[in-house]
This record gives C-alpha cells, sequence and structure tokens, in this order.
C-alpha cells in the first residue's frame, strides 16, 4: 500500500479491509449470472477475461434511465436510443419536461436520464471456485481502468490471455459516498490454468426495453403532462403505435 494510498485512506477514516471470511460471505451472493457483481469496501482483487466475439476490449456499456421505487430499491431500464437507436418513450418524455415542466419535475427528472453502466468478466481472487462474474464498474472506476488498458506504460492489456495480469480494485466508501482505484500487478497471471468453463453474458445487461417496461417508467416520472411538441409525437403515442 503506497503512501498516497494511505494518506486517502486516513482520510476516510472508516474504511477497513475486507477479511477473507467477510469477502466469502458477501461474494457468495453473487454467485450466478443474474445480478452482476459490485465492488464490496476495501480491497479486492480480480483477474479480468479478455473480451468475446472480437471486442477488443473487456468492457461493456450500456446506458439505461434508473428510477427510484417505493421502498428505495433502484430499478434501472435499458434506453433503447442509446443501445439500438429505436425510439425511447422515456427520453421523449424526459425532453417534455425539460422544455415545459415545473422546477418539481426537472428535479424529479434528473435522476432518470439515460447514464452508462460498465461491465466486464472477471474471476475474483479468493472465490475461484465461483467461476467467472460479470462484474459492474463505476464510470470513475472504469475510465480508470480503460487509461490502464491502453497505456502500456499503466500496465496495458490485463485481460490478455497469456499477458494479463490481476487488478487491485480499492473501495473507500464514507457514507453514501464511495471512491474507486486500480492498481496493476506486476506479476503476469495467464489464464491457461483457471479458463472458466462458462462465461457471463454480458449482453443481458442490455436487453431491449420492452413497451411494458416503457410504461413502467413513463409511470415513475410521475404524472407530468407537458404540450404536444409542434409537429412531434407525444412519449405516450409512441408506445401506443406499438
Amino acid at each position: 500500500m503506497t503512501a498516497e494510498t494511505k494518506t486517502s485512506l486516513a482520510e476516510w477514516g472508516d474504511w477497513t479491509e475486507t477479511t477473507p471470511d467477510d469477502m466469502a460471505k458477501f461474494h457468495r451472493q453473487f454467485a450466478n449470472f443474474d445480478r452482476p457483481f459490485e465492488f464490496p469496501n476495501g480491497r479486492t482483487t480480480v483477474r479480468f477475461l479478455p473480451g468475446t466475439g472480437g471486442e477488443r476490449t473487456p468492457f461493456t456499456c450500456v446506458y439505461s434511465h434508473w428510477f427510484t421505487m417505493p421502498g428505495g430499491m433502484r430499478r434501472a431500464i435499458t434506453c433503447n436510443l442509446r443501445l439500438t437507436g429505436d425510439p425511447c418513450p422515456i427520453c421523449d418524455r424526459l425532453r417534455e419536461i425539460n422544455d415545459g415542466g415545473t422546477a418539481a419535475d426537472l428535479r424529479g427528472a434528473e435522476d432518470a436520464k439515460a447514464s452508462a453502466a460498465y461491465y466486464a468478466r472477471g474471476i475474483i481472487r479468493g472465490m475461484e471456485e465461483l467461476g467467472a462474474q460479470a462484474v459492474r464498474l463505476t464510470p470513475g472506476l472504469y475510465s480508470d481502468m480503460k487509461q490502464m488498458f491502453d497505456n502500456p506504460a499503466l500496465g496495458g492489456d490485463f485481460s490478455h490471455p497469456t499477458g494479463g495480469f490481476d487488478v487491485l480494485v480499492v473501495r473507500m466508501k464514507k457514507g453514501d459516498s464511495s471512491k474507486y482505484s486500480a492498481t496493476a500487478s506486476t506479476v503476469v497471471t495467464p489464464l491457461s490454468k483457471e479458463k472458466p468453463s462458462r462465461l457471463p453474458d454480458l449482453s443481458k445487461f442490455a436487453r431491449v426495453a420492452t413497451p411494458e417496461m416503457q410504461r413502467e417508467g413513463l409511470a415513475l416520472l410521475g404524472g407530468f403532462a407537458a404540450p404536444r411538441p409542434a409537429g412531434g409525437p407525444r412519449a405516450q403515442d409512441l408506445l401506443e403505435e406499438r
């Protein structure tokens, strides 16, 4: 651990290193292909896997609209406009709110703007028996790892089958905020002896939103009803035409 990291940890005083037993308990809930692994507070080491199907990088980007459900749970609905170029009634409704909504409307809609989430496949050190996992990266962590991937001086392609290496991810959490850092290992870890028998399908995190999902998103945006834009359809009209 570098002096810089120690200083940063001291500033985030409630940070503690995760013990192997804690990691085992935490990670087991992600031992399936339905939920992505999200980094816990502390240190996690991951051997990321190369992209499949000709993908140049190990990363997959998905744009989603996020909503807060009753009870505080978060709900993501894929933005079809960003995914496939098809119309997205939620985007249309957000534009209507932006053009004619009240201050309260605008505050409520701000969180629902399409935002990026990034995923990659990886083997979690200490939990190799779980196999390859779908790993969710925050935008900031993705940016740091993309720089590492593209720059040999920072480590280069950490996902390479034979020349890749482990990456240490540190999450420092304070209240509702978290800071992440990624550090390249100096030891090459070839995948020849631990090639997973199954790979999580990252495309499932980019499922095209159905009209039913889009109606749900429109309902969660609330009862805003802006005038129909001149020459353009309303969001609800697009759904009713399908």
